[in-house]
């Protein structure tokens, strides 16, 4: 048997620290939205010996796929069989994309249709042990996320937009993101509640509480020069995806977005231009 998925990346419209937890976690105010750009995930039956997970053509291990599927069969009760997951990436690794628990996500969701072991619920809680991304993944849409990303609010968005996401800078590691956020007493001042009334009322409006924390650790020149092109090339809003570093801005009008992606896409490799999506994994065959 063979299935195939795209998988979606998200964007984080808001993020907001609300402070670190016990256990060293941080709970999160967030409004994330899937949008179209996309890994493509296949999983196939006794086709290989055990589990082979194949990426761009090389073989890979001890990657969050491979976790997925094996925490699959084991909250299922089963003995790993034959197969083979096959990932053709598009999303950029380590963009604040969540590509990686894309891929998880479609992984848990494919195996579940081949199998049918786990119920709705039970996925997504398992999910949740691999990525704290992974649950907003397997359900995708637009979605208020709370906490470390369990408590998922699906938004009925009726915004209509054009995306340019652009990964210009490197990733710094997380950890070191949250602890330059501990380390400050400013957070940002916007309201998640106006953004999520406005998107939900088809108001334009929602770009004005657009916002990140994580915005202004970003103050290289390379992101400042980025974030200034979006908006010169028409974007209505710019900003910055989970930790980063992928930025992107916000346009009503498309042929500016076309172009905005043409001027970037001449200067950054990973230029993409994209639209929101109403599911975070597509089954496709």
């Amino acid at each position: 048997m063979k299935i195939t998925a795209f998988a979606f990346a998200k964007v984080n419209l808001f993020l907001k620290v609300l402070g670190k937890r016990n256990d060293g976690l941080h709970n999160l105010d967030m409004v994330m939205q899937s949008v179209s750009l996309a890994d493509k995930v296949t999983v196939t039956t006794d086709e290989t010996k055990g589990l082979t997970v194949i990426c761009d053509g090389a073989k890979i291990e001890d990657n969050i796929a491979e976790k997925a599927a094996l925490k699959y069969f084991e909250k299922a009760g089963m003995a790993v069989p034959d197969i083979k997951i096959n990932i053709k990436k598009h999303i950029p690794i380590s963009g604040g994309l969540a590509g990686g628990s894309a891929d998880a996500a479609a992984v848990l969701i494919l195996c579940n249709r081949i199998y049918g072991k786990l119920s709705e619920t039970d996925l997504i809680e398992l999910g949740g042990t691999i990525g704290s991304d992974v649950p907003f993944c397997m359900v995708g849409g637009c979605a208020r996320v709370f906490g470390f990303g369990d408590e998922i609010n699906a938004v009925n968005s009726k915004s209509k937009y054009t995306m340019v996401l652009v990964k210009a800078g490197q990733k710094r590691s997380t950890g070191h993101m949250y602890s330059l956020i501990d380390s400050r007493d400013e957070h940002i001042n916007a309201d998640a509640n106006a953004l999520v009334y406005n998107l939900e009322n088809n108001s334009n409006a929602f770009c004005e509480h657009i916002a990140n924390d994580f915005t202004a650790l970003w103050d290289d020149e390379v992101s400042k020069e980025l974030c200034n092109t979006l908006y010169k090339e028409g974007a209505s809003a710019v900003s910055l995806s989970g930790s980063g570093p992928t930025f992107f801005g916000i346009f009503f009008d498309e042929d500016k977005a076309k172009n905005c992606y043409d001027t970037l896409k001449a200067r950054y490799d990973d230029t993409y231009i994209c639209t929101p999506e109403t599911a975070g994994i597509k089954i496709v065959d």
